[in-house]
């Protein structure tokens, strides 16, 4: 038979050495193991052990006498209890993602509403970190009093209107004024989106964290290098 034959057979989870030995099956019917081994071209020493997972799934069974052979089990029965079981598999998989989608909606994404509740949960998130990179423009004056006392890496982006009152504050600090977005990546794990001062999404999922820790880097290489119309072109994407 075709290696094509063989290859749709490794995609049904056989090995090479299975698929050579089911293939050897197939052509001979009924056969010993030095015959399997001679068709397939699979080691003898190696057949016995393949000859047994394959009957072990339900494809050949194992007659014995002297010497042992090895018959083909009609491919309607085995294929269909194969097909019956991927079936299965396939429902478990796909219940386990959603189970997994699920549980990484409700424990990843925090939403803290209130502006006094917003305040302290920023607060604390900050108070135990050891890195910030800020997106604030128009930033309120409690998250100010809180980037002083921070003496871990911060990064801070804010409007130009803004910088005369962050003085007191340890870091590097970049004016844009086509900035758009409020947020807060907190040691690159935990991203604190601004919806006004009252409300906040905090995310931590993979993917979230990447997008957020890449938008910002983009941002400040763009105003660590003066591209202003690199500047302008990310200010029209994020509006």
């Amino acid at each position: 038979m075709s290696g094509e034959f063989l290859d749709k057979l490794e995609a049904l989870g056989f090995s090479r050495y299975e698929a050579l030995v089911y293939t050897a099956s197939v052509e001979l019917c009924v056969a010993t193991m030095k015959q399997l081994s001679e068709r397939s071209g699979v080691p003898y020493q190696k057949v016995y052990d393949v000859v047994v997972r394959l009957a072990n799934r339900g494809f050949l069974e194992i007659v014995e006498g002297r010497p042992k052979r090895v018959k083909l089990i009609d491919p309607e029965v085995s294929f269909e209890k194969l097909k019956q079981n991927l079936s299965g598999i396939i429902e478990e998989v796909k219940g386990e993602i959603k189970e997994r989608s699920r549980l990484s909606k409700t424990e990843r994404s925090t939403h803290v509403e209130g502006r006094r509740q917003v305040m302290a949960f920023v607060k604390k998130l900050v108070e135990q970190a050891k890195e910030l990179r800020v997106v604030y423009p128009g930033i309120p004056q409690w998250l100010i009093r809180l980037l002083k006392s921070f003496r871990g890496k911060l990064l801070l982006i804010v409007e130009e209107r803004d910088k005369e009152r962050l003085s007191g504050i340890i870091g590097e600090i970049r004016a844009w004024n086509g900035v758009r977005s409020k947020y807060i990546i907190v040691d690159k794990t935990f991203s604190i989106i601004f919806t006004g001062e009252d409300y906040i999404t905090v995310e931590s999922c993979e993917g979230c964290m990447i997008h957020s820790t890449e938008h910002f880097q983009l941002v400040w290489d763009k105003l660590t290098t003066g591209s202003e119309e690199s500047l302008l072109l990310l200010g029209q994407s994020k509006s």
